[in-house]
């Protein structure tokens, strides 16, 4: 081992180290003039490979020449300029063993060149500090370069080992002889600024890949694709339609892959796949692009109309579309080459596969970049034939899509009904024993109010009968998502019912309060012993019906908020009364209102009304033009008319108008388009339990 490693270090030295590189860039050089003789067209990865190992090796000679002439600064840099080219030539060796037709990831070969180039040139001056006392041979910088070249190696072999190559023998056989050159390095290192073991080992593999480019070049002698693609068994017709029908058992993504391949087999097309139109981006998209030669999906592709012009106008006129020959849409052809990473296109066959009167328009893409076989005659007829039932097909997907969306969205809304049935059952028990209380007090007072709690009595059990109906309701139908609609109605009509209810029991609880007050004037003996609890303040009240809204403000998220600026509590009536209106100018305002928008409500003494209170309510809703406030003012002024226009809970604000109306208060609504609508109302408090209900209110248009 003594002499051999003597004999090492001249590899290093003077004419012989002209010797040494004169044999690296000859093997560099025959191998790819052997890879070009091979395969011209497809070989491109291994040839810049060889490229990259001839160039590596030239910029080596240069730098020793240079040396060798007098320029001995570069002396301290020829070390790490050695490893760091030495394992670039590693790396693009491993792209031309694991290179497969069009491969489309050489990007990370670039980028791994770069970085191992710019960690030369950082650890370089670094170097440059240490190297009059010390050799670089066993140096923390040498090893580094050592163990990453050696993992390299040792992870590109066993990727290598898993692949079926033809070229297996030579590509391991080079990948062992370059990390056997480590190994001895590391073992019986020499002295200098050089890994002569290294070196020797490239003598040996590099006139390997001569060998490695006659491996390569048999397939391409060999006529394997004129032989085994023609080979392929072409699908009958029938055939070829049963395995459409099988694909409407599938999902909509597979229902597309199915077609794709199915229609690939039949017409023997190298790809083959759907085009559609995307309006709102102004271009094409090609879906469930098949490659049929390796047996794989592309994915989804978008064409721009400005660089597809002639395709997108056959497109658009459903006119069959054939380019056998390279010069016909060459710049499309390049721009569909570089959209989907392949390096060549091939012929080009656009088939329309429905009608010029069909909503959609849509179309088979198929191209022969592998076989570069042309279309004829033959495939239009077949086409033809498959295209009514692929485009059956494919309407009925989209169908099943839509159907499916639209299920999820009703069944969303028989949620939301269920929800508000729920509550809407417990503001009714709420009432049930509002009402049951009342009649204990009743029967308390002795006094002669019977009739009147039978009358809430029955009106509670109808209610009770119409909860029950809703139920029944909602159990018959939810299996049936389109009465989901008629359902919310239901509810709503019943939360009226409810409202209205509420008002009758404030009003049936002042009737016995002032009978209570009558008995206690008249005799000692029927006076209550004990006082009545106070009933919850108006402020409480207006914080109960925030509260009793906020599910629906949660579903916008819409802020809620209250200023109230009255001073003295209003009496039960006006108090039930005007929580009833301010419950439904506030449904309005939420139903109308944008999504994170505000909706404010405003309850202030009237300066222009003495004895009333004013209600403004603001909605950041779409407003009203000048031109439709008089048709809304008319609309929700009328009780029977129906709704013409979506003006937001027509309803609601028709229970408003009604109860205002029948108080004698005032309506005035300013709107600004898009911006802000106020709803004003001034409505008497002050004249104790009666109703002013000769004076009508008339809603009006003037600014608050």
């Amino acid at each position: 081992m003594i002499p051999i490693l003597d004999i090492l270090p001249v590899l290093s030295v003077y004419p012989y180290a002209l010797l040494y590189y004169a044999v690296l860039l000859s093997s560099a050089g025959l191998a790819l003039f052997a890879f070009r003789r091979a395969d011209p067209a497809n070989n491109h990865a291994i040839r810049s490979s060889l490229l990259v190992f001839f160039c590596s090796q030239l910029v080596l000679l240069t730098l020793s020449l240079m040396i060798y002439q007098g320029f001995s600064q570069l002396s301290q840099i020829f070390p790490i300029a050695f490893r760091a080219l030495t394992l670039v030539c590693v790396i693009w060796f491993l792209r031309a063993l694991f290179w497969q037709p069009q491969e489309r990831n050489g990007w990370l070969v670039w980028v791994l060149t770069a970085l191992i180039l710019t960690t030369a040139s950082v650890l370089t001056p670094l170097w440059l500090s240490l190297a009059n006392t010390q050799s670089f041979n066993g140096s923390w910088q040498d090893m580094t370069w050592v163990g990453i070249t050696l993992l390299t190696i040792a992870i590109g072999a066993i990727v290598y080992l898993q692949r079926d190559r033809s070229d297996r023998v030579e590509g391991i056989l080079i990948l062992v002889l370059a990390a056997i050159g480590y190994v001895i390095y590391l073992a019986l290192p020499n002295g200098g600024s050089l890994p002569a073991s290294v070196m020797v080992s490239q003598l040996i593999y590099y006139p390997l890949l001569i060998s490695l480019a006659w491996q390569r070049k048999k397939p391409a002698e060999a006529p394997q694709p004129a032989t085994i693609i023609p080979e392929r068994r072409e699908l009958s017709g029938e055939v070829a339609v049963r395995m459409l029908d099988v694909s409407l058992q599938q999902t909509v993504t597979q229902i597309q892959h199915s077609l794709t391949h199915s229609l690939g087999l039949h017409l023997m097309a190298d790809l083959c796949g759907f085009l559609v139109a995307d309006k709102e981006n102004n271009s094409l998209t090609l879906l469930s692009m098949y490659d049929l030669i390796r047996e794989e999906f592309l994915g989804t592709f978008t064409l721009p109309n400005k660089d597809f012009p002639v395709l997108t106008a056959h497109f658009e006129d459903r006119e069959v579309l054939i380019s056998n020959s390279p010069s016909e849409m060459a710049q499309e052809k390049a721009a569909l080459m570089t959209l989907i990473g392949y390096n060549q296109i091939g012929n080009l066959l656009f088939y329309p596969i429905n009608p010029i009167d069909a909503p959609i328009g849509r179309g088979v893409l198929c191209l022969s970049p592998f076989t570069e076989r042309t279309w004829s005659a033959k495939e239009l007829e077949q086409l033809s034939i498959i295209a009514p039932k692929v485009d059956e097909i494919l309407d009925e997907a989209a169908e099943i899509e839509q159907k499916a969306t639209s299920a999820q969205r009703l069944q969303a809304l028989v949620n939301r009904v269920q929800r508000d049935r729920a509550q809407t059952v417990d503001q009714f028990m709420q009432s049930q024993a509002l009402l049951a209380q009342l009649q204990e007090e009743l029967q308390t007072s002795g006094q002669t109010h019977e009739s009147e709690v039978e009358l809430w009595l029955t009106r509670q059990d109808t209610l009770e009968d119409q909860l029950e109906d809703l139920q029944n309701t909602l159990r018959q139908n939810e299996a049936t998502v389109a009465q989901a609609e008629a359902l919310r109605v239901e509810k709503e009509q019943l939360e009226r019912s409810m409202a209205q209810n509420a008002l009758q029991v404030e009003g049936l609880r002042t009737a016995l309060d002032q009978a209570r007050n009558m008995l206690e004037g008249m005799s000692p003996q029927f006076a209550n012993p004990e006082a009545k609890e106070p009933t919850a303040s108006f402020v409480d009240s207006l914080q109960l019906l925030i509260d009793d809204l906020k599910l629906e403000s949660d579903q916008k998220q819409i802020r809620v908020s209250v200023e109230n600026s009255l001073s003295a509590e209003p009496n039960p009536v006006n108090k039930a009364q005007l929580l009833q209106i301010c419950r439904s100018l506030l449904k309005n305002a939420l139903a109308v209102s944008k999504t994170g928008s505000e909706v404010l409500l405003e309850v202030i003494p009237s300066g222009d009304h003495p004895g009333y209170v004013e209600l403004r309510v603001s909605d950041a809703g779409p407003g009203l033009k000048p031109e439709d406030q008089t048709a809304f003012l008319k609309q929700i002024s009328s009780i029977s008319e129906p709704a013409e226009q979506n003006w937001g809970e027509v309803g609601a604000l028709k229970d408003a108008v009604e109860l205002t109306q029948s108080l004698g208060g005032h309506w005035w609504i300013h709107s600004v388009p898009n911006t802000i609508t106020i709803h004003r109302l001034a409505i008497p408090v002050n004249s104790g339990t009666e109703t002013p209900g000769d004076h009508l209110a008339t809603p009006s248009t003037e600014k608050p």
